[in-house]
Order: structure tokens, then C-alpha cells, then sequence
């Protein structure tokens, strides 16, 4: 049946993905809702909200604001924000409410410049970031990164800086994005220090503002989700800086099929049972870029092997099943015959009677669930 989670449990939503880029840059976080989105962005989503702090507010409309749009409200409200908070910028974050009533985001941002102005507060940079609540997390992280770089262009802040040839830029690292987040910050770190790289910027994770600020310096950037994608782009098209799309330090993951491969253990990765040559049907779901990067990997090691990748969410590269439904899962894994799955251990529930190996690797959009 369309739409039936029997298992699984909603995904993070855009605006969770939003608020994830931003969450460390040091900006006033407004979310547009009654308070029922921003509790679950910081009560779910965010696990970064139990251990550092971020000025993320809900902006508590009642029924009547929402029904009559007061956004003057809404902008007093952000005002009394800024005079008594230190901040880099103001970001406005959709939620399914602006998105009913059809909030005028561009209209948000003039009136907030504008009423700055008339206070003689200092300028600051204004996102409106037009999410909905109706996807996934991943555009929102898009749409995230693309609003802060094109605030930084238009009001002339990036840096007049030069290239640093030792200086490399992460996109698509936030704790949505990687499967073991410390775990993977450390892997992917090592394997550009092995290219050759001394300066890692992780943008949507440990990065501050002033490293948006810098990215012209970057020699190179890296979409380590597609969610990154847009956001190099952009910079390519700004700066002429190139990229790659790709999830540096994913063969690291081989010692959990392999433990001969040679690879480095560096992460709290599980075990698996040690595997019988020859063929093996391996299914990988997780996000895009790491599936694909992880069975690149493992076709190195084994050639012989059948990969096959999926997601469920989305993906341009038409070789990565899409899955929708919980249905999906089910009948893919039974149409490969995978001998060996690597994914959340939630989706186990999707398929009960499954006897081959299942390697449990974290996905935390879709079960919120960190590895322990």
C-alpha cells in the first residue's frame, strides 16, 4: 500500500537538513512554525543539540498569525533577536505552515534588511531558505548551501584571498550526511592527507563562518553527498574552483567484508563473518555517493562481486535503485538474492526471514539512530 510505514519511521525532513548546515555557523536560526517543527528538528534531527549550542527559534505562530500572515510580527520578533545576540546572519527556515499559506520568503528577507536599516543596526546577511516540510532532508541541506554562498557573493563577503594548494573543501559532512559521523570525519581526513592535503574544511560540520567566507582558497571541493553537489557547483562557477563528487576514505569500510584487505581500521565499524570467495550479491543503501564510492571499493577488492546500490532519497545517477516505499526494499532485496546487505539495521524488520549477512552501517536520516 502507497505510503504505509509498517517499519520505518518518517525520514528528516528538509528543514532539518537546513537547520543541519547552518546549525554551527554562529547565525540566528528562525524557524517558521507554531513550535511543533523546530522541537522535533532539535529533539530528533539535531544530534548535535545535546552537547553545542546553537540560536535556533521557533517562531511560535498562533492559529491567527498563520491564518492572516503577520509578518511584521515575524521580523519584530527577529529584530528583538539580533540587538541582543551576536550574530554572523539571520536565516528563515520554511516549514509545512509558510508553505500553506504561501509565505513570500524573498518578501521576509527585504523587509528584515529594510528594518535593520530604519534601526541603524548593522547589516547582516539574510537567507530565505523556502522549505516545506513535504521532503527530505537533503534539499534542505541543498538549499542551505546554495542561500549562504549566494548571500556571501551578493554582499561582496567572500575573501579576496589566494588559492592554497594544501586547501580542500568538504560539502555534504553534516550529521545527516555520514553514516559514523566522528568516525567518518577521521577516515575521510586521512585519505586526503594521503593525497597530499593539510587543510580539511568540513562544511556543514566542525566548519565555522569564516571558512564560507575563505572558500575561495580552496584548491578543490569534494560533494561527499549529492546534497553538496550545488553548492561546488556554484563555487566552480564563482571562483573556477573544481570538484569531484565522491566519499573520500570509503574503501576504509572494506575491513568490515574483508578483514585481509590490507585496509586500515580506523573507525567503531562492526564485524562481519569472514566471507566466502568467489561472486558475492551485495546490496549497499545509504545515501548515493557513499553506496557508490563503498562498491567501487569492493569491485577493486573482489570483480567478480554483484553490487547493487540504493537509496531512499534522491539521486541523478540513474545506476541507484530509489527507494519509496517499504515494499521496495522488501522485493529488491528477494529480486538480487543479496547474500550480504550493508544499511540500517532498522530496515532488518522489512525482511525477517532474511538468512544472509546484514552489516549494520548507521544511517541516522532515516532512523535517528546513532551507532552506540
Amino acid at each position: 500500500m502507497k505510503g504505509l510505514r509498517k517499519a520505518l519511521t518518517p525520514f528528516a525532513p528538509d528543514q532539518s537538513g537546513a537547520v543541519s548546515v547552518l546549525y554551527s555557523l554562529g547565525g540566528i536560526i528562525v524557524i517558521i512554525d507554531a513550535g511543533g517543527c523546530a522541537g522535533n528538528i532539535c529533539g530528533f534531527d539535531e544530534p548535535r543539540w545535546s552537547s553545542e549550542r546553537s540560536a535556533v527559534f521557533s517562531a511560535g505562530l498562533r492559529d491567527m498569525d498563520a491564518v492572516m500572515g503577520r509578518d511584521r510580527l515575524l521580523i519584530k520578533k527577529t529584530v528583538d533577536c539580533v540587538r541582543k545576540l551576536k550574530a554572523n546572519f539571520v536565516a528563515f527556515v520554511g516549514t509545512p505552515v509558510p508553505a500553506v499559506i504561501g509565505t513570500d520568503f524573498s518578501a521576509l528577507k527585504r523587509m528584515l534588511d529594510q528594518k535593520l536599516s530604519e534601526l541603524s543596526l548593522p547589516p547582516l546577511p539574510v537567507l530565505a531558505i523556502p522549505t516545506d516540510g513535504m521532503h527530505t532532508f537533503d534539499r534542505g541541506e541543498s538549499l542551505a548551501y546554495l542561500s549562504l554562498l549566494q548571500e556571501l557573493a551578493e554582499r561582496n563577503l567572500f575573501a579576496a584571498i589566494p588559492v592554497d594548494e594544501k586547501r580542500v573543501g568538504l560539502f555534504g559532512v553534516s550529521p545527516l550526511d555520514l553514516p559514523e559521523y566522528d568516525a567518518d570525519r577521521k577516515r575521510i581526513s586521512a585519505a586526503l592527507r594521503r593525497e597530499g592535503f593539510s587543510k580539511i574544511i568540513f562544511y556543514g560540520a566542525d566548519a565555522d563562518f569564516s571558512a564560507y567566507r575563505n572558500a575561495p582558497a580552496n584548491v578543490l571541493n569534494i560533494a561527499v553527498s549529492e546534497d553538496g553537489v550545488a553548492a561546488c557547483s556554484f563555487l566552480q562557477e564563482k571562483f573556477k574552483t573544481p570538484y569531484r563528487v565522491d566519499f573520500p576514505g570509503a574503501d576504509d569500510y572494506l575491513k568490515i567484508l574483508f578483514p585481509d584487505s590490507g585496509q586500515p581500521d580506523t573507525g567503531n565499524t562492526a564485524e562481519a563473518e569472514n566471507l566466502p570467495g568467489g561472486a558475492q550479491s551485495i546490496l549497499i543503501v545509504n545515501s548515493s555517493v557513499f553506496a557508490q564510492s563503498l562498491g567501487k571499493a569492493i569491485l577493486q577488492y573482489l570483480p567478480t562481486a554483484d553490487v547493487t546500490i540504493a537509496s531512499w532519497f534522491a539521486s541523478k545517477n540513474e545506476n541507484v535503485f530509489r527507494l519509496r516505499e517499504e515494499d521496495d526494499f522488501t522485493r529488491l532485496v528477494t529480486e538480487q538474492k543479496s547474500e550480504i546487505i550493508m544499511a540500517d539495521e532498522v530496515q532488518k524488520k522489512l525482511i525477517p526471514d532474511y538468512s544472509g549477512t546484514f552489516i549494520h552501517i548507521p544511517e541516522f536520516a532515516l532512523s535517528g539512530k546513532r551507532r552506540a
